[in-house]
């Protein structure tokens, strides 16, 4: 799917689906220039990774995300991911949404869907939740997919190292965020 065909789906992205029902609280007190930045280390770092899973050179690396760079490296060396797509996007007109799932590798021969944080101020709850619609999501758009995502991860990456984070598969969470999403949406 091209970026237009995406972009022309006006549908919700998941996460204006979490932002409308979590809200944007934990960042009402940071200043903008520290989300700007932090945006745009965010990026940065999505970009590297889509290109190192694409065997596309990344050139050379800016000195103040060299770190989280290591990182990733670090834990693409121990993991050993064999990937199948990154920042696959994805629309559901069944659900209606949409959205782009980072990364879906094996590891050990499991199926393995994961996303990439570059924040150190990770919402467990918030990212299970995201996952799961990521999920849900892409079983609806390749059906091929469907029951055979064995784990939903998380990879945090952050300048004092990584931790990657291990979410149970909830569809019925999925659902029931999409229905409150719904509720709240249109004021019911």
């Amino acid at each position: 799917m091209t970026d237009e065909e995406f972009f022309s789906y006006k549908l919700p992205a998941v996460t204006k689906i979490l932002a409308i029902i979590f809200g944007d609280e934990e960042f009402k007190n940071i200043p903008k220039s520290v989300l700007d930045a932090a945006c745009e280390r965010g990026s940065y770092v999505h970009k590297y990774i889509e290109n190192t899973i694409n065997n596309i050179d990344n050139g050379i690396v800016p000195l103040e995300y060299q770190i989280y760079i290591d990182y990733f490296d670090d834990w693409k060396n121990k993991y050993k991911p064999e990937f199948i797509f990154s920042e696959q996007k994805c629309v559901s007109k069944k659900y209606g949404y949409k959205g782009i799932i980072d990364t879906l590798f094996i590891e050990d021969t499991e199926l393995i869907m994961c996303d990439w944080k570059t924040s150190s101020n990770l919402n467990l709850f918030k990212a299970k939740c995201q996952l799961n619609l990521y999920l849900l999501l892409l079983e609806d758009s390749y059906p091929e997919f469907k029951n055979k995502i064995n784990k939903l991860k998380i990879l945090s990456i952050t300048k004092n190292g990584y931790k990657y984070y291990n979410f149970e598969v909830d569809k019925k969470l999925a659902k029931s965020i999409l229905y409150i999403y719904e509720v709240m949406k249109d004021g019911k």
